[in-house]
């Protein structure tokens, strides 16, 4: 990978995605395909669908850094609620905190109503502790994101770990990447293209409104995908016969009563849109959605409290919309780029930190707490324990996705070739039982020597 990577400038990824938008008489026609740097040929999957018993994976992009420490709380830590190292009067009461069956030491944040429930009905809500990576110590918000979205770290990568894996086993589809919320960049490959879906109903060509029922303008906008095209205008051309190939899915999967009262573009209506498509069988196995505002520096009791209810209503909606026949078929990955630091800041929050905990969901999940926590012990004036007080990675982010890929291409070799290197998996989707949960021993709090 390292060798492929440094050949490839970052300008030609910047060149190669965002939405084409034609000018005419009619306006501009904004057509919701992104072409990945060497996008090519589209096979025409007007028609297929995915059958049942297809594997997918919606990732939840919980973007600016959650504090992962008042998500999973550790009641039994008394260096969370030190008023000097820890959290203080931030720190989540233990009383408040919501129990998990079988696991303890800790619970859920109260506003995680709905997720504490299916953990403790169905057993299928996974914690993966300490995730990050130790290659680097980056508390910028844009390179922790360029990090694990492309899973090069400190290195430059023009396509995304989801895109490759499209690459690898969807190469030519015109659905195999749907962007729930804009263009992520995870989803960037080389022979597959992203989809913008904000709206199944209304995916598709945008044209003005004196033109939206005239046969005769959209039969000639039809005519201009003409395959003997050549130069820019076989560029545009191929983005059209790409987006009308793609509308001919997307737009029959609309489900309506599945949005309905729902916000337009809340992490909420992007599940009902990603629910929709999965019921019709798009055939699509990876969905990312966004939700911002995690970034918390300040006025953390609230804003993390009503970020983490958007999350808990969006994973109700989502697992509530999906049809019988598919519920066994989805898994969803909740991530931020970090965690937070240990000890709260003067602002009413905390600053970015390092380690954090992703969460998977579904039925395929064996749930359970995976991985070591990192400690919370600062050890010293100095903080040695800490990165800056920041906790440790103790997990890195790359097994986390190398479990997932396996588990979406049923093959091993599959994540290493994404990947580039072969990275040790959690039993987390394997069937078996969780691995042995390795969580810091209580200390009795004191004043770091």
């Amino acid at each position: 990978m390292s060798e492929r990577t440094a050949s490839i400038e970052r300008r030609a990824f910047l060149r190669s995605v965002g939405a084409l938008t034609l000018g005419g008489a009619a306006g501009s026609l904004t057509l919701r395909v992104y072409g990945g740097p060497e996008a090519g040929a589209l096979e025409d999957l007007a028609g297929s669908t995915a059958p049942p018993g297809t594997r997918v994976l919606v990732l939840v992009d919980m973007n600016g850094g959650n504090d992962d420490l008042s998500m999973l709380v550790p009641v039994d830590d008394p260096w969370y609620y030190d008023a000097s190292y820890g959290h203080g009067g931030l720190a989540v009461s233990p009383a408040s905190v919501r129990p998990i069956a079988g696991i303890s030491g800790c619970g859920l944040h109260p506003s995680l109503a709905w997720l504490a429930s299916r953990a403790n009905a169905a057993g299928d809500v996974a914690f993966v502790l300490g995730v990050g990576q130790t290659q680097t110590h980056e508390f910028s918000h844009f390179v922790a994101e360029d990090n694990w979205r492309t899973c090069v770290v400190g290195g430059v990568e023009p396509t995304g770990f989801l895109g490759r894996f499209n690459d690898v086993a969807h190469g030519g589809s015109p659905v195999a990447s749907v962007s729930l919320s804009g263009l992520h960049p995870s989803l960037v490959g080389r022979q597959v293209h992203v989809l913008g879906v904000p709206s199944v109903a209304d995916f598709g060509v945008e044209a003005s409104w004196q033109w939206e029922e005239d046969d005769a303008y959209w039969a000639a906008f039809a005519a201009m995908g003409d395959q003997g095209l050549s130069g820019n205008l076989g560029a545009a051309a191929s983005m059209i016969r790409q987006t009308l190939e793609a509308e001919s899915v997307i737009r029959p999967a609309a489900d309506p009563a599945l949005d309905q009262g729902l916000e337009w573009g809340s992490l909420a209506w992007q599940m009902a849109q990603a629910a929709a498509m999965i019921n019709a069988g798009v055939p699509c196995q990876t969905y990312v959605a966004h939700l911002g505002g995690f970034d918390t520096h300040d006025n953390q009791l609230t804003r993390q409290a009503e970020k983490l209810t958007e999350v808990d209503d969006a994973l109700r909606v989502l697992f509530a919309s999906l049809s019988p026949a598919r519920t066994g078929d989805v898994c969803v990955l909740l991530r931020s780029e970090f965690g937070r630091q240990v000890t709260a800041n003067g602002s009413g929050g905390t600053d970015h930190g390092q380690a954090g905990t992703d969460i998977l969901v579904g039925s395929p999940v064996t749930g359970g707490v995976y991985g070591e926590a990192p400690t919370l012990d600062p050890g010293g004036p100095t903080r040695p324990n800490r990165i800056w007080d920041a906790r440790v990675p103790t997990m890195d982010f790359r097994r986390v996705f190398a479990t997932v890929l396996t588990w979406l291409g049923k093959d091993s070799g599959v994540s290493e070739d994404v990947l580039g290197a072969d990275y040790e998996e959690l039993s987390v989707l394997s069937g078996g039982p969780p691995a042995r949960v390795r969580l810091p021993a209580p200390s009795r709090r004191r004043q770091p020597a």
